[in-house]
């Protein structure tokens, strides 16, 4: 539906019709934002932080990244460990995966999907989609 103006009345009950333009522009944007998205559509967590102009990340069920200079990551919504050795370890997030990559990592604390990864840290990288689900190993 397109729309061409609008009247809006103000607190003193004055009537005045806003600019098309504006609401042309603003029409403009949302299809943007909408083409942005996979197929167009939005997940309703991420509508409503849209809607109410936060961050994603403070809702539950969501993944944070925190690094803390070269020494440590911690990854809050992390599920399983996929990989670990002394130079990787790769952890499911809920959409994909993410590898930490250096020397002499260690896994310091695996509590309640919050995982404190400690070493040398060289890399952090994400992955959309893990084909290496079912072969997990905690």
């Amino acid at each position: 539906m397109k729309f061409y103006g609008q009247i809006i009345k103000n607190m003193t009950g004055k009537v005045f019709q806003k600019r098309k333009s504006a609401i042309r522009e603003r029409n403009f944007m949302s299809n943007i934002e909408r083409k942005n998205t996979k197929d167009g559509k939005q997940s309703f967590p991420e509508r409503i932080c849209r809607a109410l102009d936060i961050e994603p990340d403070v809702l539950p069920h969501s993944s944070l990244v925190e690094i803390r200079g070269r020494s440590a990551v911690t990854v809050s919504g992390g599920g399983k460990i996929l990989d670990y050795t002394d130079g990787e370890i790769k952890l499911a997030l809920k959409k994909g995966a993410i590898s930490i990559r250096g020397k002499r990592l260690v896994c310091a604390s695996f509590c309640a999907g919050k995982v404190r990864i400690e070493g040398r840290i060289e890399s952090v990288s994400f992955e959309e989609d893990t084909k290496n689900r079912g072969k997990d190993i905690c």
